[in-house]
C-alpha cells in the first residue's frame, strides 16, 4: 500500500506500519526509507515518524534518510527529520551535530527551535565550544521562543562558569520579552559562579521589572548566587520586601535568610518586619528565616515568635512553634516549653 497511487493510502500504511512492525524490520524499514523521498509531504513526515519509532538506535540507513529531510521543503516535515535524529542518533554523534548546527539558521522559526532541542539531545554529556558558539549566536535570534530554547539549552550543556556563555546570557536579561528575561535568569542560577558581580548586578536589575514573574525569579537567583554576606545581595532583597507581589516578597526573605551571616542585625531587622506581612505565606517564610538567622535566646526573637504562635493562620502558627524549638537557649527553655505546651493544649481544645 505504500505505492498506491492515493496519498492518504500511503499516509495511512505508514502509519499502520509504525503500529505493528517489528524494530527493525528490514521488510518494513527499507519501504519506510523509499517513502522518505514521497512527493506527497504528509507521507514524507509520517514515515519518518514511523522511521523514528521503529529504528534502532544509531541505525546509519535511518540517520541518512532523515539528514536528507533536512532542507526539505516543507517546514513540517524538516521538523518531523530533526525529532527523528532525536530518537535515533547516537548520543554524542559529532556527525549528526554537525549537521543539525546548519539547521540552527533555518529560515522557519519553529524548525530553529526544534534543531536546537534535537541538538542538545544529541550531543550528550559532549562538551563542543562550537555548539556553545552556536548557542550562543541563537541569543540574538528574531524569534522569543528560539531565544528561550537557546537559553535551556545552554543550562544543559555549558559548564558553570563559562565567561562567554554567562555574558551571553546576562545580556539577555535586558530581552524585550518577559518570559525571555525570566529563563535567562533560571539559566544565570545554573550557569553563573556564585558570587558573580556581573550576574548580581543583572539580578538586582530586575527587582524592578514590570513583571511579577520576573520579579521573584530575580530574587531567586539572589539566593542562588550570593555569597555568604554579600551586601549587594542583601541590601537588594531588603529592597525587595516591600514588592506589591506577595511571592516577591517570600522570594526576597530566602534570599536574605540564605546570604546573611547568623546574627545579621540588618538583616534581622529586615525580616522581623516580614514577620508582619499581609499576606500568611511571606509570614511563615519570614518566622522560619528568623529562626535560622537568629543566635540561640535572642529575646526579641523569642519574643517575636511567641507572639506569632497567636498568628490568624495555623500554618503560621506552625511555624512559629517549630521555629521557636530552633531558636531557644537552655536559659529558656524551660519557659519556652511551658509556652509551647500551652499553645499546643490550647489548640488541640
Amino acid at each position: 500500500r505504500l505505492g498506491d497511487a492515493d496519498a492518504d493510502v500511503r499516509r495511512a500504511a505508514a502509519e499502520a506500519l509504525a503500529a505493528v512492525a517489528e524494530v527493525g524490520s528490514p521488510a518494513a524499514m527499507a519501504a519506510l526509507r523509499a517513502s522518505v523521498e514521497d512527493p506527497d509531504a504528509s507521507l514524507r513526515r509520517a514515515a519518518l515518524e514511523a522511521l523514528a519509532k521503529l529504528s534502532q538506535r544509531g541505525d546509519p540507513c535511518t540517520v541518512a534518510a532523515a539528514r536528507g529531510r533536512l532542507r526539505d521543503e516543507e517546514e513540517r516535515t524538516r521538523r518531523a527529520a530533526l525529532q527523528c535524529l532525536a530518537q535515533v542518533a547516537e548520543p554524542g554523534d559529532l556527525a549528526v551535530v554537525e549537521m543539525l548546527l546548519g539547521c540552527f539558521g533555518d529560515a522557519d522559526a519553529d524548525t530553529r527551535r526544534v534543531a536546537i532541542e534535537t541538538c542538545v539531545h544529541v550531543l550528550g554529556a559532549s562538551q563542543e565550544r562550537c555548539v556553545l558558539t552556536a548557542l550562543c549566536a541563537r541569543l540574538l535570534d528574531s524569534d522569543e521562543h528560539v531565544r528561550s530554547a537557546a537559553l535551556d539549552a545552554l543550562a544543559q550543556v555549558a559548564e558553570r562558569g563559562d565567561a562567554d556563555v554567562v555574558a551571553a546570557v546576562i545580556a539577555r536579561a535586558e530581552d524585550s520579552v518577559d518570559y525571555v528575561r525570566w529563563v535567562a535568569l533560571r539559566t544565570l542560577r545554573q550557569l553563573a559562579p556564585v558570587g558573580d558581580p556581573r550576574a548580581i548586578r543583572a539580578a538586582a536589575r530586575l527587582l524592578d521589572d514590570t513583571d511579577d514573574d520576573v520579579r521573584r525569579a530575580a530574587a531567586e537567583t539572589l539566593a542562588a548566587l550570593g555569597a555568604k554576606g554579600d551586601r549587594r545581595v542583601l541590601t537588594a532583597a531588603a529592597a525587595a520586601l516591600r514588592d506589591p507581589d506577595a511571592r516577591v516578597r517570600r522570594a526576597a526573605v530566602e534570599a536574605i535568610a540564605q546570604v546573611a551571616p547568623e546574627g545579621d542585625e540588618g538583616a534581622l531587622a529586615d525580616v522581623r518586619l516580614g514577620c508582619a506581612d499581609v499576606d500568611a505565606r511571606a509570614r511563615r517564610a519570614s518566622v522560619s528565616a528568623l529562626a535560622r538567622l537568629s543566635l540561640k535566646g535572642d529575646r526579641r526573637t523569642l519574643d517575636l515568635l511567641t507572639a506569632r504562635l497567636g498568628d490568624s493562620d495555623a500554618r503560621v502558627r506552625g511555624a512559629a512553634a517549630e521555629a521557636l524549638t530552633m531558636a531557644v537557649d537552655e536559659e529558656n527553655a524551660d519557659l519556652i516549653l511551658s509556652t509551647l505546651t500551652a499553645w499546643q493544649a490550647w489548640t488541640r481544645g
